[in-house]
């Protein structure tokens, strides 16, 4: 029997498990839909999918030395086709359109756990479908099958979608059709209904740590802090650990603390702050960022211990804030309307006003006599 490897997904027992027993058993679907949150190694998984189905070994597959394992790992293979949202050009863009194309796969060639993020809203459009449904009608050129792996599939725009049903409803048999997706409520249901899903968990805090340690040569309490803070994903442990995001954890805080004081008039030039420095998809970190401070809080209101925090560098302010919380409900409401208002913020509504709502409704939680407007 044919060794099936699949070590390079992290902490992935159950998806590791079916596509083994899948490949093993040669009973692939035409189809799969691998969903969960983001970083947890959706695209590692599809990738190692794509060379274990045209690894060129008969003894372990994939090999990760042979023509097409190579081909694959470096994104270049010529019967792997992938899609992945990018920001909209307009047709004489072209240029800028290739530019985009090629940050994306520099940034998942150096670190396959990457979250890829642009300054402007990223998208899979009509036209890139319509040549999807091009190259799926070609038979493969190299390899025994062709892989086609669709990346972030839940920013198929609506008509993107319709073109993709008809490649989906009738796939050649030599094409395997692998999305992935955070979002899976924003797919079309004959979408999800075409697909065999798999699901990926959060991956253990002290796995996360381990890679963090071993990728990026952090020392152990650093890595541990990171991982705590990922919810389990390797790529967002990564793009913390990175350094990207720790202006905006710095402001966050701040818009908490200020929630949570005395008077609330410095919220205005935070939030400045947040809407000027960051770009429109990157302002959905805040979010995480500010329900991670109150669940600390939470931890903290039950065990005075540090060592319990997600982030215990931070201790020092929580047990502040934690100060002002009477009971548990309160955070669970902030908590809620916090998601509420990041839900708000996928209709593109005006990020100052939102953020400064916010601010209002959080501080009549903590402080329901002060009033509506007094805390203005």
């Amino acid at each position: 029997m044919v060794k099936i490897d699949l070590t390079q997904v992290v902490g992935q027992t159950l998806p590791q498990n079916i596509l083994k027993k899948t490949l093993q058993n040669q009973k692939l679907a035409s189809a799969y839909l691998f969903y969960g949150p983001e970083g947890l190694g959706k695209w590692v998984a599809a990738l190692e999918l794509a060379k274990a189905l045209n690894c060129e070994n008969k003894d372990s597959v994939p090999c990760q030395v042979c023509s097409n394992c190579v081909k694959i790992a470096k994104l270049s293979h010529p019967d792997v086709v992938l899609v992945f949202p990018v920001p909209s050009t307009k047709k004489e863009e072209e240029n800028l359109r290739q530019k985009y194309i090629a940050s994306f796969r520099g940034e998942k060639l150096k670190e396959p756990y990457a979250l890829v993020e642009f300054e402007k809203n990223a998208l899979i459009s009509k036209d890139r479908m319509n040549e999807l449904k091009t190259e799926v009608s070609r038979r493969p050129f190299e390899a025994k099958t062709k892989v086609v792996i669709i990346n972030q599939a839940e920013k198929m725009m609506r008509d993107s979608f319709n073109s993709f049903l008809k490649v989906l409803e009738e796939p050649p048999a030599y094409v395997h059709l692998i999305l992935t997706t955070s979002q899976p409520e924003r797919l079309l249901p004959t979408v999800i209904s075409r697909c065999q899903k798999i699901r990926f968990t959060p991956i253990k805090a002290e796995l996360v740590q381990e890679q963090l340690v071993k990728r990026l040569n952090l020392d152990e309490k650093k890595a541990l802090t990171y991982a705590r803070l990922s919810d389990g994903s390797l790529g967002y442990a990564l793009s913390l650990a990175g350094g990207k995001w720790d202006n905006l954890r710095e402001l966050g805080l701040r818009y908490l603390q200020n929630i949570f004081g005395s008077e609330i008039s410095s919220a205005a030039s935070i939030i400045e702050d947040v809407v000027k420095q960051y770009s429109i998809p990157e302002r959905f970190q805040l979010f995480k960022f500010l329900k991670g401070y109150l669940r600390d809080v939470a931890v903290f209101k039950e065990n005075p211990d540090k060592k319990h925090l997600f982030d215990a560098e931070s201790s020092e302010s929580i047990l502040k804030l934690a100060q002002r919380v009477k009971n548990q409900k309160q955070i669970e409401k902030s908590i809620n309307l916090i998601e509420k208002t990041k839900s708000q913020f996928y209709l593109n509504v005006n990020p100052r006003l939102a953020l400064l709502h916010l601010a209002l409704q959080l501080r009549n939680i903590f402080y329901p006599n002060l009033g509506s407007v007094s805390s203005a």
